[in-house]
């Protein structure tokens, strides 16, 4: 009987964690770069009874392109297939697919929140205040002189990324490797992959598996409250 009320809590445990994935894809509708985040869980309910330990629930990171949205901004970018590009904030390095760069104050290639982009083999990129062309390679051109290429890397596998505010992910421990051959759009935006409609459809499912372990909770109290009660009986 036992295991039957851990599957409960474990089906509620589920629900809320989808849920707040749910609630987390929604606030990122308009977080330009921004992957979905998606949970599942790594046993079935049969192996959980039997177990009676539970279930472990992982997230895994969407990584399919979000649309890319002509913006006619020039320091607009975005990446077209993979790889992320590499910023800085304070001594951190950190990758994201959000290319809504702008000028600095002292003519860094900056984002919203003040990370600044990275250059391949290190330092930030500044494009001081003249015109700038940033060709499909990643090449930064300021008045057609070259002054470096933006980093742009990519990763064996995004699993175990750590997700921060803003679309960044903490640059992972093992090595990220400069693409050679990045697809850099100037003047465009990628899109949150978030599907508004799938997110819905999520949530209301999350909300039924909540209450289907509400029930199991509920059936198995239950339950237990006829055998004491027949065992209370049995006593007199």
């Amino acid at each position: 009987m036992d295991g039957v009320a851990k599957l409960g809590w474990r089906i509620i445990d589920a629900s809320e964690q989808r849920l707040e994935s749910v609630a987390q894809n929604i606030a990122n509708t308009g977080t330009f770069g921004y992957k979905s985040e998606r949970s599942f869980e790594a046993m079935t309910a049969e192996s959980i009874i039997m177990s009676n330990s539970g279930g472990e629930y992982i997230s895994s990171i969407d990584m399919a392109d979000g649309s890319l949205v002509e913006t006619g901004n020039p320091l607009d970018l975005a990446l077209s297939g993979g790889g992320f590009f590499v910023v800085r904030r304070g001594e951190d390095l950190y990758l994201t697919r959000n290319g809504q760069f702008s000028r600095g104050d002292e003519g860094q290639l900056v984002l919203p929140g003040g990370a600044t982009a990275q250059l391949a083999g290190g330092g930030d990129a500044v494009i001081g205040t003249g015109l700038v062309t940033i060709l499909p390679d990643a090449t930064i051109t300021v008045d057609a002189v070259p002054v470096g290429r933006l980093a742009v890397v990519d990763l064996e596998t995004v699993d175990g990324l750590d997700r921060h505010d803003n679309g960044l992910f903490a640059m992972p421990s093992e090595e990220a490797e400069q693409m050679p051959d990045p697809v850099v759009r100037q003047a465009m935006l990628e899109a949150s992959n978030v599907s508004l409609g799938e997110e819905m459809v999520a949530m209301m499912e999350a909300m039924r598996r909540a209450e289907t372990g509400q029930r199991v909770i509920q059936t198995y109290d239950q339950l237990m409250g006829r055998v004491l009660q027949a065992f209370g009986g049995a006593g007199r």
